[in-house]
């Protein structure tokens, strides 16, 4: 599993997106919380806002690599690994969850 999520990480970093395993991806993108806000003022956006979707950061994305790379559920991991992402996740302010977050949506407006 490690293999795969390695793999699936530096495949999406960058901007060029033209090899032909993206059509294939749903999410294509991995960039700073700035490069939005850099590409709205390029394109005429008045406006972006860029927010994470859940706020148990280490726990939920380790939830979703479990499924969508190693093709298991919550039980191949033992107990105290699941103690330790959930001691991960709350040693974080709210206000640190928002700056570090794995998965999030973007706004633009105009």
């Amino acid at each position: 599993m490690v293999k795969a999520v390695e793999y699936d990480l530096t495949t999406r970093i960058g901007l060029d997106k033209s090899a032909e395993h993206f059509r294939y991806m749903d999410d294509k993108w991995l960039f700073t919380r700035d490069y939005p806000e850099k590409i709205s003022t390029k394109a005429g956006f008045k406006d972006v806002s860029v927010f994470p979707l859940g706020t148990r950061c280490f726990k939920e994305q380790t939830e979703v690599n479990l499924r969508l790379f190693g093709g298991s559920d919550t039980s191949s991991l033992p107990d105290f690994a699941w103690k330790i992402l959930e001691s991960y996740d709350a040693s974080f302010s709210m206000e640190w969850k928002k700056e570090l977050f794995f998965e999030g949506s973007i706004i633009f407006r105009t």
